[in-house]
């Protein structure tokens, strides 16, 4: 994706990176890992892939450019139920505040 952009554009500039899957019975009571990793993996690590590629084409082409990720209020908030959910977007604010100044200056 990142390729292809930077191929058919020059550069990349802006990213949009949103992901997400949600499962509503999630409690911590009854957390089914099975079902709480496919959400992370899809909701957590699928976006902290896109941003670690994105990030490494601005860096790499010396732009100073925008990622923009889809996260949650729920991702702040907690709940009763959609545990992995909300565990997964927790980590979504987690990785842009990790990515916020790389490089010297490089802001996402």
């Amino acid at each position: 994706m990142v390729a292809f952009a930077i191929a058919a554009y020059g550069q990349l500039d802006i990213m949009f990176s949103n992901a997400g899957i949600f499962n509503v019975c999630q409690t911590v009571l009854d957390l089914d890992l099975a079902f709480m990793d496919r959400t992370f993996s899809i909701n957590a690590r699928g976006m902290a892939a896109c941003v670690k590629h994105e990030a490494r084409a601005m860096v790499e082409g010396k732009i100073k450019g925008s990622i923009v990720c889809t996260a949650s209020m729920t991702g702040s908030m907690g709940g009763q139920f959609s545990t992995d959910y909300f565990m997964s977007k927790h980590a979504v604010i987690g990785l842009m505040r990790c990515a916020w100044r790389i490089d010297g200056g490089f802001t996402v």
